[in-house]
């Protein structure tokens, strides 16, 4: 076991560069293509034939969730449906906020068949609270979450998700901090990393 402080470990100075570094550039360097792989994810679950799918969104300031969000409402408008806002729960990427958004969509006439979580943290919380409320999964709720939580997958069900390339980001990141410190040019154009729609267990086509 490390005994020695966040301030002391080595790897804490690494990251508080990687920080400030980012911080300065003028656009992100790194990123992923939000869009479009949660246009893909939304994809999926219709060509499974749901129709009635919700999204669990994370902070409206936060860059990556409006994209996410976009992807959401390009899938459905794509597919010749109307965007429903009630089906958009505006969240905060916590447990807690996953489980309460739950209780909104369930509380609507017509409840979804499926959910997009923008993290894999809300789509745990989403699942607790939807087999707390007698739902079994995913038969009567498909849920797919965001991001690389490793546990997700030994979650009850496993979840599906978008799974973010997180060591290529860190590798991409590390490579363009180099450069940086000996003092080559930085390309400000964003790099979009591609990601995976893992399939597991808490999606499933719609029982009706």
């Amino acid at each position: 076991m490390d005994n020695r402080t966040k301030y002391e470990h080595p790897d804490f100075f690494l990251f508080l560069n990687l920080y400030f570094f980012f911080r300065d550039c003028e656009t992100r360097a790194i990123n992923i293509d939000n869009l479009t792989y949660s246009f893909n994810a939304i994809n999926y679950l219709q060509k499974l034939g749901h129709k009635y799918i919700a999204c669990i969104t994370g902070p409206e300031t936060i860059l990556s969730c409006q994209y996410r969000l976009q992807g959401y409402t390009q899938a459905i408008q794509r597919a010749g449906n109307k965007v429903q806002q009630e089906y958009i729960i505006n969240s905060d990427f916590s447990y807690q906020g996953g489980a309460e958004s739950i209780k909104k969509l369930f509380a609507l006439t017509k409840p979804p068949s499926a959910i997009f979580c923008h993290n894999d943290i809300m789509a745990i919380g989403a699942i607790w609270q939807a087999k707390r409320m007698g739902l079994t999964l995913p038969r009567d709720l498909s849920i797919i979450g965001f991001g690389n939580l490793n546990f997700a997958q030994y979650c009850e069900p496993a979840l599906t998700r978008i799974e973010q390339p997180r060591f290529e980001i860190g590798r991409q990141a590390m490579l363009l901090l180099l450069a940086k410190i000996e003092g080559h040019g930085i390309d400000k154009n964003a790099k979009l990393l591609d990601c995976h729609l893992i399939i597991r267990d808490s999606v499933c086509p719609p029982k009706n």
